[in-house]
């Protein structure tokens, strides 16, 4: 459901639904790399419009003065690690 950000609940956001994943693999030892390690990690793949932080100045009683901040848009972080 929506929710609220005023004490009164008198103004409020839409919910909203998210869908991260996360994918890996773990090539072992390759050459002078030890435990070779390849992730792919997807944030918001339906690339969803919402807010994902309120309030962060305070509630208020009428909203005159809220924090709302957007969430995060699609996002692809490819991740490369080892040991040596």
């Amino acid at each position: 459901g929506k929710r609220f950000f005023t004490i009164l609940n008198t103004e409020s956001v839409p919910a909203y639904t998210t869908i991260d994943a996360s994918l890996g693999y773990n090539f072992g030892t390759l050459g002078a790399f030890k435990e070779l390690t390849v992730r792919l990690n997807a944030v918001n793949l339906g690339d969803e419009s919402y807010i994902s932080t309120m309030g962060t100045n305070g509630f208020s009683l009428t909203a005159d003065q809220e924090t709302l901040q957007a969430g995060s848009k699609r996002l692809f972080f490819l991740t490369i690690g080892t040991r040596f």
